[in-house]
C-alpha cells in the first residue's frame, strides 16, 4: 500500500454541506487548511494559510523604532516564502 494511494480522495462519493478547518505543523510553521463543501464531490471553498503570510505581517511591528538600514537584517531573518504569501 503506498502512501500516495492513501491520500488520494474517492471521487465517486458525494460530501455532506460541512466546513471543516485543520492545522497542520509544517517545517516554518503551522499551516491551516479551510474547507466549504456544498454536497458535491469537489469542495466549494479551499483557504490555505502558511506561516509566511503571518511572518510579514511582524514586520511594521518589529520595525517600529528602527533606522531603515536595520530593515535588511531583519528581512533576512525573518522566514518566509513570498509563493506562500499570496494563497
Amino acid at each position: 500500500h503506498n502512501h500516495r494511494s492513501a491520500i488520494r480522495a474517492n471521487h465517486s462519493v458525494t460530501h455532506l454541506l460541512h466546513e471543516a478547518c485543520v492545522i497542520v505543523e509544517a517545517t516554518k510553521g503551522n499551516n491551516s487548511y479551510y474547507l466549504i463543501s456544498d454536497g458535491g464531490i469537489h469542495a466549494y471553498r479551499v483557504r490555505i494559510r502558511t506561516p509566511s503570510f503571518a511572518h510579514l505581517q511582524m514586520i511594521p511591528a518589529i520595525c517600529r523604532g528602527l533606522m531603515v538600514a536595520d530593515l535588511l537584517a531583519i528581512l533576512g531573518n525573518i522566514d518566509y516564502v513570498m509563493a506562500d504569501v499570496d494563497r
